[in-house]
C-alpha cells in the first residue's frame, strides 16, 4: 500500500503513518482526502439535466 502525508505533519502522524502502511494499511493526510473528494465529487456532476428521450409520435 502506500501513504500521502503533508511535510508540515506532526512528527507522531509519520510514525503512524509508517506503521499503518507497514501493515498493509493506506493512509491520506486529512487535506489531501478532502481535495480527493472535492475532486471526485466535480467530477461526477452531471452536465445537465434531461429527461431521457422518449418516442412521441406523431
Amino acid at each position: 500500500m502506500s501513504g500521502f502525508l503533508l511535510k508540515v505533519s506532526p512528527p507522531e502522524q509519520f510514525v503512524a503513518a509508517v506503521r499503518t502502511v507497514a501493515a498493509g494499511g493506506g493512509l491520506l493526510d486529512p487535506a489531501v482526502t478532502l481535495r480527493v473528494i472535492e475532486s471526485f465529487a466535480a467530477a461526477s456532476l452531471p452536465r445537465t439535466c434531461t429527461a431521457p428521450n422518449r418516442d412521441r409520435g406523431p
